[in-house]
């Protein structure tokens, strides 16, 4: 089969198309995925230059995200079936035509969903719900402000606020990303690159300040909870 491989860390210079065996089911509890889609996120590209928190030997295929369908099962699954669609994180090893994971980490994916949606409701669409609805509690009629809104997290974020009723308010720094977020579903786009982005903030929201921030870096995630009689959710991507 055809996958991505990394043969050496330091650069993606080391990442290269290879032809390599099929996988096997590895042991219990495993199935082999035809993988359909597969997204790129910042930490697969920690991982194919060794900078991330959990060393992965090399060689080795990259990609977490993927959504296909299940080739093969192994003993003891007992919640996917040969022919399911499928999505959700295998950490390592959706770069490839086929990827042998965890059943746990998979789930089933609807008919309607394409597959190159349905591989992004692991890392990105889980990060914004998890943020939006679990921690922050988010609610209809309140303020959503998401800055730095054009990448998979914050797209994600806006998907997930309106369908919880909030009304989205997107930052971004130039006109096409501004534009991606209004295609996306936003309903205002505020550009944090001009000289009164907060006077503007403010007067699309009444002057409010944030009721819960959620700062995301490249290997931590916190969230700083606040009040405010305004009822605004601030969700910051850096």
């Amino acid at each position: 089969m055809g996958a991505l491989r990394c043969e050496d860390t330091g650069s993606l210079e080391g990442t290269a198309l290879r032809q390599i065996p099929d996988p096997v089911v590895a042991g219990p509890g495993q199935v082999v995925v035809d993988v359909k889609a597969a997204s790129v996120d910042f930490v697969d590209t920690l991982i194919a230059v060794g900078r991330y928190q959990i060393p992965i030997p090399v060689p080795s295929t990259p990609g977490n995200n993927l959504a296909g369908v299940v080739r093969e099962v192994g003993p003891g699954c007992n919640r996917l079936a040969v022919w399911d669609r499928m999505h959700e994180m295998a950490f390592v090893a959706a770069f490839a035509e086929l990827a042998a994971v965890n059943e746990v980490q998979l789930r089933k994916s609807p008919e309607d969903v394409p597959y190159e949606y349905a591989c992004l409701a692991g890392v990105p669409y889980r990060t914004a719900y998890d943020a939006l609805a679990t921690i922050a509690g988010l609610r209809p009629g309140v303020d959503l402000v998401i800055l730095g809104d054009s990448g998979a997290v914050g797209s994600g974020a806006v998907a997930i606020g309106k369908a919880l009723g909030a009304r989205v308010i997107a930052c971004a720094s130039s006109p096409a990303k501004l534009e991606f977020c209004r295609k996306t579903g936003a309903d205002e786009a505020v550009s944090y690159s001009e000289p009164r982005f907060k006077e503007a903030l403010k007067e699309l929201t009444g002057g409010g300040a944030g009721r819960y921030r959620l700062e995301q870096a490249a290997e931590a995630m916190r969230v700083v909870a606040g009040r405010d009689k305004f009822g605004i959710t601030i969700l910051e991507m850096t």
